[in-house]
């Protein structure tokens, strides 16, 4: 899943994902099948480190039936002008099925 940072609904509602990203992905969670074999959570929203998304994964996961690890890291994109240095634009978190 890749959220919006900001948005609005249909009726004008505000959806902001630091407000709502821990429910959203548990809704998310409780509709996977009973074998899923990776959930993927990006977020661009700088503000979120890749140990927040791990830690929402972990917490949704910890009671899921299927057993797997989270990976998790930042989302980088390369300076060409500056080899070897990287510009932050957000953080992923990945659960992967061990079957």
């Amino acid at each position: 899943m890749d959220p919006p940072s900001y948005g609005r609904g249909p009726g004008g509602e505000v959806w902001k994902l630091e407000d709502s990203l821990f429910d959203f992905a548990g809704e998310c969670v409780r509709l996977l099948g009973k074998q899923p074999l990776f959930f993927l959570l990006n977020s661009y929203t700088t503000g979120f480190s890749s140990s927040v998304t791990a830690n929402i994964l972990r917490i949704h996961f910890k009671a899921f039936p299927a057993r797997g690890r989270i990976d998790h890291g930042d989302v980088l994109l390369p300076i060409r002008s500056m080899e070897g240095t990287f510009l932050p634009c957000g953080s992923y978190a990945a659960w992967k099925s061990d079957e």
